[in-house]
């Protein structure tokens, strides 16, 4: 089986993941952000003038950090090139969503709310993402496609003739065809 990536990665991103990790320094950073003016000026804010404050903090943040992150990766690195602005919104948004979300989650919960967002973004949206795992799975295996590896090897025809299709293995990467294991 042919695999053809249609959307191939840049020259400058030769795995493929450098918009990978530059979503996950946006959440950090999101986070992060929501997390020290927690800690800062208390964990829920007095009044919704005060809430108000806040998010326009975040938004401002927000802002400059897709703005930093599409610059690191479109001109300097040229990991993502020719995409500058809808790079830059996408990270605003991004960023803003992860504080938002964190800081919503602090007004709820307290300083347990700064867990809880650790726990949301790191702990089941890191590992999720399977994207590290994607890409070395189709590189050993000969495959390069963002849905994973799409190869399948039939099994080797047994002694016994069987009338059953021959059925799908593992590849050398350990992955099953559908995608990465």
């Amino acid at each position: 089986m042919t695999v053809v990536d249609i959307r191939p990665p840049g020259p400058k991103d030769g795995r493929g993941l450098s918009s990978f990790y530059l979503v996950i320094g946006w959440v950090v950073g999101g986070y992060l952000a929501a997390a020290i003016l927690a800690v800062a000026g208390g964990a829920r804010p007095a009044n919704a003038r005060r809430t108000v404050i806040r998010l326009g903090a975040l938004a401002l943040y927000a802002v400059v950090s897709g703005l930093g992150g599409a610059l690191v990766a479109g001109p300097v690195l040229g990991a993502l090139p020719g995409h500058f602005f809808p790079v830059w919104g996408i990270g605003a948004l991004v960023v803003f969503a992860a504080a938002a979300a964190t800081a919503a989650l602090q007004t709820l919960f307290g300083l347990v709310g700064i867990g809880l967002a650790i726990l949301l973004f790191v702990v089941l949206g890191n590992p999720s993402a399977q994207a590290p795992t994607r890409s070395r799975c189709c590189r050993r295996s000969g495959a390069r496609s963002a849905a994973g590896c799409r190869r399948a090897r039939p099994r080797r025809p047994s002694a016994t003739p069987s009338t059953s299709p021959a059925t799908p293995r593992r590849t050398r990467c350990g992955c099953w065809p559908g995608g990465p294991s």
